[in-house]
């Protein structure tokens, strides 16, 4: 799925608000095999704050955006979903309140 950012400001993160339950095909239930790339397949940090269900229709994540494209007008980055037995919770500084 492809998601646009705008206005990314400095040292912040961009919230993005996903409705997962049009992707639970792709889903594991508690969300633990999606995570978030740029265009060159390099991994965004990010953690899921509500929502962590597939059936959930407002899902709240939060991206930390390298700081060579903050500022920008406009970003293009993907959701991806890994395979149904993939966990990439905590994996590269991603998922769920990966700073715990």
């Amino acid at each position: 799925m492809l998601i646009g950012i705008v206005g990314a400001p400095n040292n912040f993160q961009d919230m993005i608000v996903v409705n997962s339950s049009k992707y639970s095909k792709y889903e594991l239930s508690n969300l633990q095999n999606v995570q978030f790339t740029y265009w060159n397949n390099t991994v965004i940090p990010s953690w899921l704050e509500t929502g962590n269900s597939n059936q959930s229709q407002d899902t709240v994540y939060w991206l930390k955006i390298a700081p060579s494209f903050q500022g920008v007008n406009s970003l293009t980055v993907y959701m991806d979903f890994g395979n149904m037995t993939r966990d990439f919770f905590n994996n590269m500084n991603t998922g769920e309140a990966p700073g715990l």
